[in-house]
């Protein structure tokens, strides 16, 4: 397989991961949207499920963050010899 086809293939992958993230963000607006309690007024349910779906993506953002930073951590420390290695 040459590059170009791999590098295809990437960007059509990351194309079908980025729709299905914005997606999943609108089903999830949508749904803390209606389960809001019908005495709150229209602008209050829509800022409560905002608030919501910032809360998730921020809590997804930290967790993939860390798990990225660990997995570089790891690298670098394997390619470093110890202090006392001499």
């Amino acid at each position: 397989m040459k590059i170009s086809e791999i590098l295809k293939d990437a960007i059509t992958v990351l194309k079908y991961i980025v729709v299905f993230y914005f997606i999943l963000n609108l089903v999830a607006y949508i749904y803390f949207y209606i389960s809001q309690s019908k005495e709150m007024s229209r602008s209050e349910r829509q800022e409560k499920a905002f608030d919501m779906i910032l809360g998730g993506n921020s809590l997804l953002y930290m967790l993939l963050s860390d798990i990225f930073h660990r997995s570089s951590i790891l690298k670098r420390s394997n390619s470093v010899l110890p202090y006392n290695s001499v």
